[in-house]
Parts: structure tokens; C-alpha cells; sequence
């Protein structure tokens, strides 16, 4: 089952990145984690196989009410929701009494979404950032298990949940540092629906991006993430997945010259630092020299998977077998070179890197799509033979 993350013209584009990458090592290898894009949303049949929707916060209110219809029916045909920067309000009457058709009135917006029981959800925009009107603050938050996060995101006016706390269906999750709510999970499944989980921070936002967090708030937030999972009847990954997918250093290999001239390209010379650090747009890589080869680094952070590590190993010397039991680096490149002389034109010199001339190999790895595609350091000039 699909995990689908919206990813329109809406959604802060700050939100969207990490918190796909946090989700996947949260719930991979159960689910798959994916963006879905507005027009997908609209016009796909997406929702057989979704467990669960994402909505991140918005930097401005979705236009029209297509998307938002898209959305409530997902819910009352029994799909889970999970949504950032919301607020939401019910009649003052138990939404376990009331038909989903109820009407409450306006909902305040053409893009609010109308959830079972008559539970109204509203977006807050954060297109003004900065601004006391509009824009966001930061607060203290505590979870229903304990722990405070000192410095979370909340858009401001504040999202708020209203005629909520006291209901049969309704479970609150934590709640702002003046005892509003700041989180809730409701179960719509006596109405034959599904579930939404709802925040009015940003709780998609990590921490380590505002000011002063402390050194376990984070890992407090995503405590707080995967009991929002859970409320969404997702099944999380065991212990023992979860060791098994910590990503294991790589081994960035080649013909010579290839390595040495794409590590001068990224300006890594071990000569001057004993490692290099390269940061992306999703990733943190620390490149190691060949004398790495065989050293226990240090493992990436067990729900970040970072920092990722790359051992390059230039002048022929190859990663140890019992680094890479399952893929001979060096038979690979012979082969390759033999493979190559057959097929190309003695008198054609024009591309003198054949392809897999270049390998980075892992024994577990991450998205190599989002490792190549998000590394602003690694564009096609640096991989340019020229």
C-alpha cells in the first residue's frame, strides 16, 4: 500500500522534501511513500490502494473546491488522513449522533474539507510569513505521552479545534503550552468511514530548523509522528526492519581517471581535509578516503538515516569482500572494460567514459534517484569528461 504525500502548488515547499524523507524512514519497508501532485489528486484513482494521505502545510489556501471534495470522500469511504497547520470544529452535539450529511453552515472556505459527523477542517496559509497577521510563531507544545517541544512552528492566528475534546470519537494528541489542543486523532469508524489526525503546528517542520530546540526534541517530534501514524491504523515497522534498512557506507569506484576527476569536480582533495562533507537537498554525504576502505564508521541516525557515508577508492583498490559480500567490484569493472573494447569504434574517442565506467555501491542504500536527483553538487558538469 501507497502512503501518498500531496505535493501541489499549495504546500510550503520547506515542509514538502523533509517530510517525505521522514515518513519513509518511519514506515518503510511497510509502505511506500510518494508524492501525489494536484492534478494526480483530482483526476487519478489514487485511493484504492492509499493507506494513508498527507497534507502538508500550506503556504496558501487551495483555489476552488475540487480538491477539497477529493479529500472528504476519501475519508467517508474509510481512507486515513494526516494533516499539518488545520483546524477543525464540530456542532456542539456528539459527532457520533450526526449523519455524515449534516449541514453546519459555511464552512468558512471552498477548500475546507467536510469530514464525517459534520467535522469541518480548515486550512491556515503561511503565504506571509514573518508577518504578527498571517505568518507563524513559535511554541511550546506537549504530547499526550510526556514531553515538551519547546519551539515549534504554529501559523498564526492559530489554528483551533472546537467542540472536539469532549467527544466519544476524539482522542487529543498534545496541546499548545496555554492548554489549547494542539493535536487530535478521530475514528469514524461507527459512521463507516475512516480516520483523520489533525495538528495546527508544523509539525512537518523539523526542529532543528527553528531556534534553540533542544537535544531531544526532535527525536520527541517524531515520537509524536509515529503515534499519528498509528492513530491512522498504520502498522509501523519492527525493531528489527528498522536495523536492517540503516543504510551501509558506499563505495564510490571507477577506471582511472574517472574517480579522481569527478572528486576534483566536487571539490574533495583529501590532502587538505581527512574527509569532505556535501550536503543536498534531502541528504548529508561524508566522503571518506581509500584508507577507509575497511574502518567501522559510524552508522547513520537510525530515523534520519544521516548522515550517509562514501568511502571513494581511487588507483584500482576495490572494497574488501567482506564489505560487499554480494557484488564483486572488481570482476564487475573487468568485465565492463572487456565489454566496451568489444563494441567500440578504435578510431571513435569521443566518449571516453562509457557508461558504468562510474559506480557508487552500498549493500543497503536509500533512494538512489532522490541521492542523484536532489545533490545540487553532483549536476552534469561534474560528471563531464571534459
Amino acid at each position: 500500500m501507497n502512503v501518498l504525500v500531496y505535493s501541489g502548488p499549495e504546500v510550503a515547499q520547506s515542509s514538502l522534501p523533509v517530510l517525505t524523507s521522514t515518513l519513509r524512514s518511519l514506515l518503510f519497508p511497510n509502505y511506500t511513500v510518494q508524492s501525489i501532485t494536484q492534478h494526480a489528486l483530482v483526476n487519478h484513482p489514487w485511493a484504492p490502494t492509499c493507506a494513508m494521505l498527507v497534507i502538508p502545510s500550506f503556504s496558501s489556501t487551495p483555489s476552488g473546491s475540487t480538491f477539497a471534495d477529493k479529500v472528504s470522500k476519501f475519508v467517508n469511504d474509510g481512507g486515513s488522513l494526516l494533516a499539518f497547520s488545520v483546524g477543525a470544529r464540530s456542532p456542539t452535539r456528539d459527532v457520533l449522533t450526526l449523519p455524515a450529511s449534516y449541514e453546519l453552515g459555511s464552512s468558512g472556505s471552498s477548500a475546507s474539507l467536510n469530514l464525517p459527523g459534520s467535522v469541518i477542517v480548515n486550512f491556515a496559509s503561511l503565504s506571509t510569513m514573518g508577518l504578527s497577521e498571517g505568518g507563524v510563531e513559535t511554541v511550546p507544545v506537549e504530547g499526550s505521552t510526556g514531553g515538551i517541544l519547546a519551539s515549534v512552528q504554529s501559523p498564526v492566528p492559530r489554528p483551533t479545534f472546537t467542540n472536539l475534546a469532549d467527544r466519544s470519537n476524539v482522542r487529543v494528541l498534545g496541546r499548545f503550552g496555554d492548554g489549547e489542543i494542539a493535536g487530535v486523532s478521530l475514528s469514524f469508524k461507527t459512521l463507516g468511514s475512516g480516520r483523520a489526525t489533525l495538528w495546527a503546528p508544523r509539525l512537518d517542520q523539523p526542529l532543528a530548523t527553528v531556534p534553540s530546540p533542544g537535544p531531544d526534541e526532535e527525536k520527541q517530534r517524531l515520537g509524536l509522528l509515529r503515534e499519528s501514524l498509528r492513530e491512522c491504523g498504520l502498522e509501523l515497522p519492527s525493531a528489527e526492519a528498522i536495523s536492517s534498512r540503516i543504510p551501509t557506507p558506499m563505495y564510490f569506484v571507477g577506471a582511472a581517471p574517472i574517480v579522481d576527476t569527478i572528486l576534483s569536480k566536487l571539490s574533495v582533495d583529501f590532502t587538505q581535509e581527512p574527509t569532505k562533507e556535501l550536503k543536498d537537498q534531502n541528504d548529508t554525504f561524508i566522503v571518506h578516503p581509500p584508507s577507509d576502505a575497511s574502518s567501522d564508521l559510524p552508522e547513520p541516525d537510525a530515523t534520519t538515516l544521516q548522515p550517509k557515508r562514501v568511502i571513494a577508492l581511487t588507483d584500482n583498490v576495490f572494497p574488501p569482500r567482506e564489505r560487499a559480500p554480494t557484488f564483486d567490484v572488481a570482476l564487475y569493472l573487468d568485465e565492463l572494460a572487456k565489454g566496451n573494447q568489444r563494441s567500440r569504434d578504435p578510431d571513435d574517442d569521443s566518449n571516453p567514459w562509457p557508461i558504468g565506467a562510474a559506480l557508487m555501491y552500498g549493500e543497503v542504500v536509500t533512494s538512489t534517484q532522490t541521492m542523484l536527483d536532489k545533490c545540487v553538487a553532483m549536476n552534469p558538469l561534474a560528471f563531464s569528461s571534459t
